[in-house]
């Protein structure tokens, strides 16, 4: 048995859905770049075709993967869906059964959407709410939760 189960039917414990959350986040991205690939492969082809066709000498140059992968934002990136699925993970981790643990993987890959609608449901909760101020008497400026939505 997996020594993080408390026992089956239990939770899964913090550190597993944690690395299982981060696992759901690097899969988005891995599942992003592989789209990326794919398109640059495709006009790879493309072009490829074009110029077994063409007649004349001239022949189009390959677009490099440079064009289609940014590596310096693309790193920053998945290190930040990484980061947000194992915070998720870590956050949803009594909610998620030892006998359906890839709930923590799928916690992770839907991290970004997950944590905004929370911080939505938080946000319009009738007891986090102040009074209401009309924007006259605010002076034009949004106060309420309702007024900024």
């Amino acid at each position: 048995m997996y020594p993080a189960i408390e026992h089956l039917g239990g939770v899964v414990d913090w550190l597993a859905a944690t690395a299982l959350g981060a696992i759901g986040g690097a899969v988005v991205e891995a599942v992003a770049l592989f789209g990326f690939l794919a398109a640059w492969q495709r006009e790879r082809h493309r072009i490829r075709h074009q110029n077994s066709l063409a007649k004349t000498k001239k022949r189009k140059k390959l677009p490099p993967i440079t064009v289609f992968v940014d590596p310096h934002a693309d790193i920053l990136v998945a290190l930040t869906r990484i980061s947000l699925g194992a915070v998720t993970g870590y956050l949803f981790h009594k909610e998620i059964r030892a006998d359906g643990m890839m709930a923590a993987v799928a916690v992770g890959a839907a991290a970004p959407a997950l944590l905004r609608q929370v911080g939505r449901t938080a946000f319009m909760r009738p007891e986090l709410q102040t009074e209401a101020t009309t924007p006259t008497e605010s002076g034009g400026q949004a106060t309420t939760p309702q007024e900024v939505t």
